[in-house]
């Protein structure tokens, strides 16, 4: 209810976190998570020198200046996915601190995932990592953009006052319900990890 994650799962389960983003291409979070965790985004303590690039949406670019992606856009590639709407002071800035700005096309006064993700692709970008937050998610599994789902389990009640991983779908029937099919479970530490494929998609 206070906001607090740190630290639901344990640390095996975070570092299988840090060995996903380097299989990828680009790690991705919507504004909201820029915003209210601060993060780096990064893959850290695995020995590995490359980086995944950064992918933070943001239809009105309200990302904070002095937060960790904007100090570290000149170091370790960030891609910035905003509005066409976004201010043009905000795109020079960002530009001015190291950062890629890309802008998408509009849908329902929001970004329009597809259009983002193509875009994306045409940077060379055909795998990414998206972790959150619950709207972002939320809007890739509504476009059927979605081909796995990653989830850690926790012995850890919450409740439902605890923030969603994925918010409103807003689907009226269950058979409207993007549907997955479970390929993998394991004990990760104290934890489980499953995997799921979207259905009818080869693993």
């Amino acid at each position: 209810a206070s906001g607090e994650s740190q630290w639901i799962t344990a640390p095996p389960a975070r570092r299988v976190v840090h060995a996903m983003r380097s299989r990828h291409d680009a790690v991705m979070v919507g504004g909201g998570t820029a915003r209210q965790d601060d993060p780096s985004l990064t893959v850290r303590d695995l020995g590995t020198t490359r980086q995944p690039t950064r992918i933070a949406v943001s239809n009105g670019l309200d990302i904070p200046l002095n937060g960790t992606l904007a100090r570290t856009a000149n170091d370790i590639p960030l891609i910035l996915c905003h509005g066409p709407k976004a201010p043009a002071e905000l795109i020079e800035t960002w530009e001015s601190l190291g950062a890629t700005l890309i802008s998408c096309a509009p849908k329902m006064g929001q970004i329009d995932a597809d259009d983002m993700l193509q875009q994306l692709g045409r940077h060379g970008l055909t795998r990414i990592f998206c972790e959150g937050g619950g709207g972002l998610a939320a809007t890739l599994l509504k476009e059927n953009l979605v081909d796995q789902l990653v989830g850690f389990t926790a012995g850890l009640a919450l409740g439902a006052d605890g923030l969603p991983a994925i918010a409103p779908l807003q689907l009226p029937r269950l058979a409207q319900a993007p549907r997955f099919t479970l390929t993998e479970t394991s004990r990760i530490g104290p934890d489980l990890i499953h995997i799921w494929h979207r259905a009818n998609t080869p693993a």
